[in-house]
């Protein structure tokens, strides 16, 4: 992309974000039971993914959430309410997300805009 089209793709002011939804969820295969308590290179992954990424985008975009008073919808999965077993790595991830959101929705949310959560079933 040059310079050029980096202008004509500028939003016209004043900007309004109805929203942001934070979709990105990463799941993993459970591994056998002896190996999931350490901490490996899934945990990381699937921190970054559903819990980092989340928080990444809701803080780039929080300006313009408080200023159009908008929405944030972070999905999940049940498991971060009820794990379920073999899966340590990713049930840490989705209670970390709930716990967030939550977090989210108690101190800064209440005053500037509203803060969801949407958790699909376990399957």
């Amino acid at each position: 992309m040059n310079e050029r089209n980096a202008h004509s793709l500028s939003l016209p002011l004043p900007v309004v974000l109805w929203g942001v939804v934070n979709a990105a969820v990463e799941s993993r295969a459970a591994g056998l039971p002896a190996e999931m308590y350490y901490m490996d290179d899934d945990y990381r992954s699937l921190l970054n993914t559903n819990l980092l990424g989340a928080a990444a985008v809701t803080s780039a975009f929080m300006p313009l959430l408080i200023a159009s008073q908008g929405r944030v919808v972070n999905t999940g999965c049940l498991t971060g309410l009820i794990s379920i077993p073999a899966n340590a790595a990713y049930n840490t991830s989705m209670s970390a997300l709930v716990a967030w959101s939550e977090s989210l929705r108690l101190s800064i949310a209440l005053r500037f805009f509203l803060v969801r959560d949407a958790l699909h079933a376990i399957t």
